[in-house]
């Protein structure tokens, strides 16, 4: 469920941003128009409109009736591009020109805790980190990763839970696109076993082939089983009554079966009975 509302939200994203892409292109086309009629103005021709309205008063002529060829009209105003959803690129990826990486964006939907074998409990995190340009575009260049996972509620080393680091070549293979997002997909399992807090801080460290370091970082929460395990606990309580009901079957009311008292029982006198020799 989780998973078809981040693509829902993705997709609802994405189509606000296509209706922003095809808003300007719209105004960039009228843009143009006005321009291009202010210049034929200005070079004493004819107006497009003109031009138009002389071709549709053209009379019909007999041989266009014989041939069926029709006058010719003007032609249809254009038409804002329809942008696909799918895994095309969208307008602004395509006019990226400048790949220079000046900063990275870790994907908010997409990181945090990540569940390996579907049991309660992440054993891992995900990440995925989008590098930028200084416009702000996504650019698909990769470069030296370092990734460290901390404790906020510890300190010195004792925060410390986790590191990965990747080549750029290594980056590069997790380098993906998908319906629900764009950049480096990593998914990271836990290297020494759970971390003993839900609520973590993630870093990340780009390095760019010039040698550029871009640093980011981002809270994350993380499921833990022993969270999960303890919503078990008022069920084993109500057992207990009846667990503990069950020797007091077959055993007199005056015997009792708690582990201290018994030991203080003189079990062992009573059968050697020292206080009897009297008596015989």
């Amino acid at each position: 469920m989780e998973l078809l509302e981040r693509d829902l939200r993705y997709l609802e994203d994405k189509v606000y941003t296509l209706q922003d892409v095809v808003e300007q292109k719209d105004s960039e086309i009228n843009s143009i128009r006005r321009e291009n009629q202010t210049l034929r103005k200005r070079l004493g021709l004819p107006d497009l409109n003109d031009d138009f309205q002389s071709y549709n008063d053209l009379p019909t002529t007999p041989e266009m009736l014989a041939t069926g060829l029709q006058p010719v009209h003007a032609a249809p105003p254009l038409q804002a591009p329809t942008l696909d959803l799918g895994m095309a690129l969208d307008a602004e990826e395509a006019e990226v020109i400048d790949r220079h990486v000046t900063a990275i964006h870790i994907n908010p939907r997409l990181t945090g805790g990540y569940d390996f074998d579907k049991q309660p409990g992440d054993e891992g995190v995900m990440v995925v980190i989008e590098p930028r340009n200084r416009n702000g575009q996504y650019v698909d260049e990769t470069g030296q990763l370092s990734i460290v996972v901390l404790d906020p509620q510890k300190e010195g080393k004792d925060a410390y839970v986790a590191r990965w680091d990747f080549e750029s070549y290594e980056a590069q293979e997790k380098m993906k696109r998908s319906l629900l997002g764009k950049g480096i997909h990593l998914q990271l399992p836990w290297p020494g076993g759970y971390p003993e807090s839900e609520t973590l801080v993630l870093f990340v460290r780009y390095e760019t082939p010039d040698g550029r370091k871009i640093e980011q970082k981002k809270e994350i929460r993380v499921k833990l089983p022993l969270k999960i395990s303890s919503r078990w606990t008022p069920a084993m309580q109500e057992l207990q009554p009846r667990m503990t009901q069950a020797p007091r079957v077959n055993v007199p009311s005056t015997l009792d079966l708690s582990p201290e008292e018994a030991s203080a029982t003189p079990a062992a006198r009573t059968a050697t009975a020292p206080e009897w020799k009297p008596y015989r």
